[in-house]
């Protein structure tokens, strides 16, 4: 026992006891003849389903027989950790393994095992630690990518503090219509533009902030002819940081009330289910030009869209 004990020991590998042996459902066999035990693969799957089972909401005893359930486990802890609100990255204990992670480290764990203590050559080393790298680099919870998906997460809340700062008060294109007068371009069928204004101001309701815009015509505040509102959300799958806007319309009896006070929505009683869901495919994406930059650059997907307008019937 002792030599066996002194032989683990100069191999790296702890040595069980004598009743830990003997209640082990296997054992293993390590270099120089020391002999551990370990788990079945699909016990240690099993108790980590287990442990995740109330975090992520899957049958742990389904969770370890597929590789589609370990992708479910995977998606949803990439959820779970991607949003960082709850503390989940500061609170010990309950962000436990995957079931895809514990497969990952028992996959690594074989890798390093070997028949005999003989150094391995220098091209098996190097193998071997390649190997190790990507598997490292590419799983999904290790370091390089909790990192990562941080970062995204605060270049993204970063971009839209300074956006939201920048994207309101009073906008026109006076300056376009003055270029057009000059070439002769009338409005419309002409090939000019009309004198457009545009008064953006931030509105919060409940815990979501809104934009509400409301166009006008001819430098006329009483010319209303459209209003909307605007969401921005992040972005977290985007290394830039770009920044996804979303319009939304009122129903027609929220636009009567809203036009019977010239358009004041302060003081217009309002809630989300006064909404029409947003304009799905005319997003408007924001990037910011450059890490130094304060100038976003807008566009949408597809080139644009078309939308029908109850004023031009």
């Amino acid at each position: 026992g002792v030599r066996r004990a002194a032989q683990g020991a100069r191999c790296g590998r702890p040595v069980l006891s004598r009743e830990v042996r003997r209640r082990s459902s296997r054992a293993v066999v390590r270099p120089c003849g020391a002999t551990d035990t370990a788990p079945e693969p699909d016990a240690a799957l099993a108790a980590s389903a287990r442990a995740n089972q109330d975090v992520l909401g899957f049958d742990a005893n389904r969770a370890v027989k597929g590789t589609a359930d370990i992708d479910e486990a995977s998606a949803l802890m990439e959820s779970i950790v991607g949003d960082d609100e709850d503390g989940l990255f500061s609170s010990p204990g309950i962000l436990r393994d995957s079931v895809l992670e514990a497969k990952w480290k028992m996959q690594m764990s074989s890798s390093e095992r070997c028949s005999s203590c003989t150094p391995p050559s220098r091209e098996k080393r190097k193998a071997l630690l390649d190997a190790k790298t990507a598997a490292a680099l590419y799983a999904p919870y290790s370091t390089e990518n909790v990192v990562r998906r941080m970062m995204r997460y605060a270049n993204a809340r970063r971009n839209l503090a300074l956006f939201l700062s920048e994207f309101k008060g009073e906008f026109d294109n006076y300056d376009q219509v003055l270029a057009n007068n000059a070439l002769g371009l009338s409005p419309r069928e002409g090939g000019g533009h009309e004198h457009i204004h545009c008064s953006l101001s931030h509105i919060t309701k409940g815990e979501s902030t809104f934009i509400f815009a409301k166009y006008y015509f001819g430098g006329d505040p009483g010319a209303v002819f459209r209003a909307r509102l605007y969401r921005v959300l992040l972005n977290e799958t985007c290394e830039r940081g770009v920044l996804e806007m979303r319009i939304y319309r009122f129903f027609e009896e929220t636009e009567s009330r809203l036009r019977a006070c010239n358009y004041d929505i302060e003081h217009t009683d309002w809630t989300e289910d006064d909404l029409y869901e947003w304009l799905e495919g005319c997003e408007v994406f924001w990037e910011r030009a450059s890490s130094k930059s304060l100038r976003f650059i807008g566009f949408m997907e597809g080139g644009g869209c078309t939308v029908f307008s109850p004023q031009l019937k």
